[in-house]
């Protein structure tokens, strides 16, 4: 304690380093991006300064739902086409036409202006899908609710549709990347242990199950095109992080793909 002040005092020592924070962030979800064009140029203007520029909250990582998610003005997928496991009608057109990425696009250029002179003047973004296609999975449907019990609202177990989804990742990073901007990291699956009965998008895996399909086709498939993509596995709750990181990276032909473990609160 100081005797001066009676507070603590917090040393620093500057040249001793441990984990690299690489940013802090939000979420380009649909319903950001509705309020966001509700804003006239002023008001856009200022939520940028706001969340992305130097005096503010300086944004540096943005989080983007691949598909709906419970942020979303309606259930979608970038592939909606029944059967179309080469993904020929792929299209993120949506996002296109809604404005998500105008926002994304205006959100880094507020950044660049706010930081000229950074090593890194974008913004880092990962993406996470609530759900695979609704064509793509056991029950058939986007949302699980009940018949997540019955049919079980997970992917499909076919070989085909299990590399088509790992596919899936490869078209949306190359969809992104004709448009300008570079996905910089994925996980698998938002909440994959998702065991309530929900009105939003939502897909189950148990470890083993992810861990299976990152090494079998979602890794492979990234490293082929996109081998600069980051994988984080998991992307849940904290109170069962043990047994994913036991499960998933305990297996080295699965944790040759996975850069670490998203988790939530």
């Amino acid at each position: 304690m100081s005797p001066e002040a009676n507070v603590p005092v917090v040393t620093v020592n500057s040249s001793v380093q441990y984990q690299v924070i690489e940013g802090f962030g939000g979420a380009f979800t649909e319903s950001s991006t509705w309020i966001y064009n509700q804003l006239g140029d002023a008001g856009k203007q200022q939520l940028l300064d706001l969340y992305f520029g130097k005096e503010s909250l300086g944004y540096s990582m943005a989080r983007l739902p691949m598909g709906a998610c419970d942020f979303s003005l309606g259930t979608n997928s970038y592939g909606e086409f029944d059967g179309d496991v080469n993904l020929t009608r792929f299209t993120i057109e949506r996002d296109v036409r809604l404005g998500r990425i105008g926002f994304i696009k205006d959100a880094i250029a507020a950044r660049g202006t706010a930081f000229p002179n950074s090593t890194e003047t974008s913004i880092k973004l990962l993406g996470s899908p609530w759900s695979s296609p609704w064509w793509m999975k056991s029950n058939r449907a986007m949302v699980c609710s009940v018949w997540m019990y019955i049919l079980g609202c997970k992917l499909s177990t076919d070989p085909t549709i299990q590399a088509s989804y790992g596919q899936y990742f490869v078209k949306y990073v190359d969809a992104m990347k004709e448009l300008g901007l570079n996905i910089w990291a994925v996980t698998p699956q938002n909440e994959p242990e998702t065991e309530n009965l929900l009105t939003y998008e939502s897909m189950v895996f148990t470890p083993a199950e992810e861990r299976d399909w990152i090494k079998d086709y979602l890794g492979p498939a990234l490293k082929a095109a996109h081998p600069d993509v980051l994988i984080f596995q998991y992307d849940h709750n904290k109170g069962h992080l043990p047994t994913w990181v036991d499960t998933v990276l305990g297996d080295p032909d699965a944790a040759q793909y996975i850069a670490g473990t998203a988790y939530h609160w």
